[in-house]
């Protein structure tokens, strides 16, 4: 299933994760309606996650196109400008 932000919220909901809100101070706001928005300050830990890409089939034989042009070409280049010094 595609990775969209639903998907991921409804995975981390499923997770047993707890969140934890520690009032260091006093609060400096009013309590009367009158703004429409607010500003917040938030800082996330995330531990470290192990992440297996499995590439495709299609990326791998480009990945080694590329490879095998990336030695060919100057080889061939080289072999030509020998081979016209030569003959």
């Amino acid at each position: 299933q595609p990775l969209t932000a639903r998907v991921l919220l409804e995975r981390h909901a499923a997770k047993p994760v707890a969140a934890v809100l520690e009032q260091k101070l006093p609060p400096v706001w009013d309590y009367t309606p009158t703004r429409d928005s607010f500003n917040i300050e938030l800082v996330v830990h995330v531990p470290p996650q192990l992440i297996q890409i499995v590439p495709t089939a299609a990326e791998v034989l480009k990945f080694a196109w590329m490879q095998v042009m990336s030695f060919a070409i100057p080889v061939w280049m080289v072999l030509h400008s020998l081979k016209a010094f030569v003959f």
